[in-house]
């Protein structure tokens, strides 16, 4: 095929891969979502675009890169697990339809860094650009609809749809449009701070740190006086942002950080005591090869998942899935050490989203939600397919 006909293919899929992502999204915000509502559409789109991407992953060029090895074989050995475990009740729809999102995101990521070398930076900007906004119509809509008919058990109504946000952002924060660019922050920091999530918060806190001090490393030019200045006008802008959301939604944002200690992080200890004990009773065969998808969850005292990914892994998949998980988080900083030391411009942006990453995965979750790692997929996979275009890339 030639190189014009992969273009509009991959424009063509981008549109698709937006479109699946506004579908999680709007699952993640009906928190009362009745299964007999559940959308069969929805599952036809997504199978459909899983054997799409399926189909030109055998007939493209594939990247055989140590993290995408590690980061592919960590979530087919879930899916391994996963389907070992299906003696639960699940039902056949139920169980291929998770299977399908688990290794969707190992296509997407080889999908978006083929979508570097073929869509030009201009006109891939022009389809995020769009598809966020896409999204962030969606968002509003069903945002009003849950709120309007308190779909919420909670007295705020606190959604994790946000962080989807959070994840995918990046993508503009390449963009040379400045307009673009410290728009999408803006917009991305709006989101994760009206949603009350204080892990969200922490994340963005962390991730524009690193990003920018990543960046005075890459370009070298400033001096430590502008720096200053810099990092000063970062966390006004945050202060702003905070003080403004707090008074517009009566103070309950700086009411949820006061409440830290008191609530110890919404109950988190329970939950982690809880699920140490899960894992304690286990088992030896159970603790090498796990108890399946979503374990902690439906088996924890608290009836709330581990809120740790490495703790929710050992329950849920075994030692063996930890190990490997943990590979992916050592060959991801590997990966983007050696982007620092190359002085990539991509190394910023990568910094933000390890961060996210691994900030998130310690005091909530990642790979519960498959919609978060088909995120993070899309975002790795365009950042390393730009990067694997520079002459001094080094595998």
């Amino acid at each position: 095929m030639s190189k014009t006909l992969f273009r509009y293919i991959e424009i063509f899929i981008m549109s698709l891969i937006f479109y699946y992502l506004n579908f999680e999204m709007v699952s993640m915000m009906r928190v009362k979502f009745d299964e007999a509502t559940s959308n069969s559409s929805v599952f036809y789109f997504t199978t459909i675009l899983f054997f799409l991407l399926l189909f030109l992953y055998f007939f493209r060029h594939n990247l055989n890169l140590r993290f995408q090895i590690l980061f592919s074989v960590c979530l087919f050995y879930i899916v391994l697990i996963t389907l070992l475990h299906l003696d639960r009740g699940d039902s056949v729809y139920h169980s291929f339809y998770l299977v399908v999102r688990l290794i969707l995101p190992i296509l997407l990521f080889q999908n978006l860094f083929n979508a570097a070398s073929y869509i030009d930076s201009k006109t891939f900007n022009i389809y995020v650009v769009v598809g966020i906004l896409y999204m962030l119509y969606n968002y509003n809509i069903n945002y009003q609809y849950v709120i309007f008919n308190q779909l919420f058990v909670e007295d705020e109504f606190r959604t994790s749809a946000n962080y989807i946000f959070l994840y995918l952002g990046p993508l503009l924060f390449l963009s040379n449009n400045k307009l673009i660019k410290y728009g999408s922050m803006i917009i991305v920091t709006v989101l994760l701070v009206t949603s009350l999530k204080r892990g969200g918060m922490i994340c963005l806190g962390f991730g524009f740190i690193s990003y920018y001090i990543v960046n005075e490393m890459i370009q070298k030019k400033s001096d430590i006086i502008t720096k200053a200045l810099k990092l000063g006008a970062i966390f006004i802008f945050f202060v702003i942002v905070a003080v403004y959301a707090n008074e517009k939604m009566g103070g309950v944002i700086f009411e949820r950080f006061a409440s830290i200690l008191s609530d110890k992080g919404s109950g988190r200890d329970k939950v982690y005591k809880a699920t140490f004990d899960l894992i304690i009773n286990t088992d030896f065969t159970s603790f090498l090869f796990g108890h399946g998808w979503n374990s902690v969850v439906l088996k924890s005292k608290a009836n709330l998942s581990a809120h740790n990914d490495l703790l929710e892994v050992l329950y849920d998949f075994g030692v063996f899935a930890l190990l490997l998980y943990l590979f992916v988080w050592i060959e991801l900083v590997k990966y983007f050490r050696s982007m620092i030391r190359r002085n990539s411009k991509y190394a910023p942006v990568m910094a933000f989203t390890i961060v996210s990453f691994l900030v998130n995965s310690m005091v909530a979750h990642v790979l519960l939600y498959p919609s978060y790692i088909a995120s993070f997929a899309i975002v790795w996979g365009y950042i390393i397919g730009k990067d694997y275009q520079t002459k001094n890339y080094i595998k």
